[in-house]
């Protein structure tokens, strides 16, 4: 009888305790998101590719203005836009945070 007292007395505090935490206010939390994105201006990207600080990012079309760009960490990079193994554009261009920047690329 004992026992099952104590079963009952610990299955009572546990829906009291998990009922109070319901009825608690919650707080929302956003994060926010202000890495510097580069988007490319480009009449045919057929067969370009894009290259970032000496790595690959796949086809340039991925990244085409308006519609898509690319996510970078603030700082200093190298942009490079290549056609198989040829560089058809090379700069370094420094990235701040919260800001979006379209290059125009003139491909020969």
């Amino acid at each position: 009888m004992k026992r099952n007292f104590l079963i009952m007395a610990a299955v009572l505090v546990t829906v009291v305790s998990l009922s109070g935490c319901a009825k608690h206010p919650t707080k929302m939390t956003t994060i926010v998101n202000d890495a510097p994105t580069v988007s490319f201006n480009v009449s045919d990207s057929t067969g370009l590719s894009l290259w970032v600080d000496g790595v690959s990012y796949g086809p340039l079309e991925q990244y085409q203005y308006p519609d898509k760009s690319v996510e970078l960490i603030s700082g200093e990079h190298r942009i490079e836009i290549r056609r198989g193994n040829d560089t058809i554009y090379s700069e370094q261009h420094y990235f701040s945070e919260q800001t979006h920047r379209t290059l125009e690329i003139n491909n020969p």
